[in-house]
């Protein structure tokens, strides 16, 4: 895991919209949850000879919604990106058979996860302990993101 960039700060405060210096982009420090609902292209990963599934196959399967985020369980090192395509990783296969536990969430920033105050640090969970599905919207994403100040 990485720090946040020197500069960076967590913000406690509503309403306000920090802005990179660089890019001029919103920052935010978003949380990324593991529920049964979003291993699903793990256990369809799994299921196929090679591990690995072309992304016609993850959508045809998952539908757009989880389409769109099962490529965050790079986050956990549960899936890799192999020849141009996702597949499971040996961490992702013991994740399925409980044989390893990995944090809850984890919070990313600029694509990496992140190091975050002891608070804010999630319960380990194997496969067997997930939470069942829970239906991700783009309001519970922007609830759970924290702003960050430049």
């Amino acid at each position: 895991m990485a720090h946040l960039p020197e500069g960076l700060e967590l913000l406690s405060e509503d309403g306000h919209r920090a802005v990179c210096h660089v890019c001029n982009q919103q920052t935010i420090l978003r949380k990324k949850t593991l529920t049964k609902s979003t291993v699903r292209a793990l256990w369809l990963m799994n299921e196929k000879s090679s591990g690995t599934l072309s992304t016609k196959e993850i959508k045809e399967k998952l539908g757009a919604v989880l389409y769109a985020t099962y490529t965050e369980l790079k986050y956990w090192d549960l899936i890799k990106k192999f020849d141009g395509a996702w597949t499971i990783t040996i961490i992702g296969k013991q994740f399925l058979q409980n044989g390893v536990q990995v944090p809850e969430c984890l919070w990313v920033y600029n694509d990496q996860v992140r190091e975050v105050p002891e608070i804010m640090q999630p319960r380990f969970v194997s496969f067997e302990t997930l939470v069942p599905n829970i239906e991700t919207t783009r309001e519970s994403v922007a609830s759970e993101s924290i702003k960050i100040s430049t």
